[in-house]
């Protein structure tokens, strides 16, 4: 099959200051939220490019007006897919999500979400090995829901996520349902899944030390993961990071 054939997609936002991981921006304000997505979203989509493999496209929301999205993008130069682009502005998560993937038909899609950690060329390279059999398949993540959804054949006609609750337990087998699915058994986890990572050690020190401070702990992850080179292998260190 030809390289050209297979098709990446990662789903993201523009990254702009409020826009996006509200939960991180509660914690540690919204210019350093910033940061980290930026840094994250570039090393992401350098470290999935691979084009003797497959074709890296960055599906992204509608730009808001007088926002120029060529200069807040990360890595310039990259195809582009807009997420309403007939589905219309007010269309749900799902229904944004299959409308980017059928122009894209018959040949192998993969549409993975931008703010999901540790995701390596070799997870998606076995994505879509399992591909080579016409369907679509599911990642589960760890929070119930689903980090990459991949389909071969045709269209995806007549198929709807509609009735598919989003960010609740159940997500993915809701729409594992509803697309009548096979299941590739490689979990991830989103930053937001992590939950605040100084709960857990500030669980286990002595009574006699000071919790840890929740702003610094984010603090010195992100900003070595915004500082770091942009084809370093960042993300382990960052989940390292966030799990200490």
């Amino acid at each position: 099959m030809s390289t050209t054939s297979r098709h990446l997609l990662i789903f993201a936002r523009h990254p702009r200051l409020g826009r996006g991981k509200r939960r991180l921006a509660a914690q540690v304000g919204d210019g350093l939220t910033l940061r980290w997505y930026r840094a994250h979203l570039e090393a992401l989509l350098r470290r999935l490019a691979a084009p003797d493999r497959w074709r890296l496209v960055l599906a992204l929301e509608a730009p808001p007006a007088r926002y120029s999205a060529a200069a807040c993008l990360p890595v310039p130069y990259l195809p582009v897919l807009r997420q309403d682009q007939g589905a219309g502005p007010k269309a749900d998560l799902g229904a944004r999500m299959l409308t980017c993937m059928r122009p894209l038909a018959p040949g192998p899609t993969v549409l993975i979400g931008s703010d999901v950690l540790g995701i390596e060329r070799c997870d998606i390279a076995r994505l879509f090995a399992a591909l080579e059999r016409p369907g679509s398949l599911l990642a589960p993540a760890r929070d119930g829901g689903f980090w990459a959804l991949g389909h071969r054949g045709p269209a995806l006609a007549g198929t709807s996520l509609a009735k598919v609750p989003w960010s609740r337990p159940d997500t993915f087998e809701q729409a594992r349902a509803a697309l009548k699915a096979r299941i590739i058994p490689l979990v991830k986890s989103d930053l937001d899944s992590l939950g605040p990572p100084c709960e857990a050690p500030q669980n286990r020190r002595p009574q006699n030390r000071r919790p840890q401070n929740t702003r610094a702990h984010y603090t010195k992850a992100h900003m070595s993961l915004a500082r770091a080179q942009p084809l370093a292998p960042l993300m382990p260190n960052l989940e390292a990071s966030l799990k200490t």
